[in-house]
């Protein structure tokens, strides 16, 4: 299963460094739809997870100019549930040793 949300291609390597309104729409838009389908029960890969932490961090950064708090908000709790949702797997997978 792909999880991982891409941007459109055809953008500059690193859009989110210009905080390029649109560009930070699009990376919020994925992250919430990865997360989405994270909390529906999906089985992502531990690749996979890790992956959407690093993106929730990367965009985190850019969520802590004043007006940007609750969207900042938004992605500390996104990061606790990609987080919650690590440790369930690694349990799992202790379990089914």
């Amino acid at each position: 299963m792909a999880m991982i949300h891409q941007p459109e291609t055809g953008r500059a390597a690193s859009p989110i460094a210009t905080l390029d309104p649109s560009a930070f729409a699009e990376r919020l838009r994925g992250i919430a739809l990865d997360t989405h389908r994270l909390m529906k029960g999906s089985m992502p890969t531990a690749e996979e997870l890790l992956q959407l932490e690093r993106r929730i961090d990367d965009l985190r950064a850019f969520a802590r100019y004043p007006g940007m708090l609750e969207i900042n908000r938004w992605l500390d709790n996104a990061r606790i549930q990609v987080e919650r949702k690590v440790v369930e797997d690694r349990d799992l997978q202790g379990l089914g040793s």
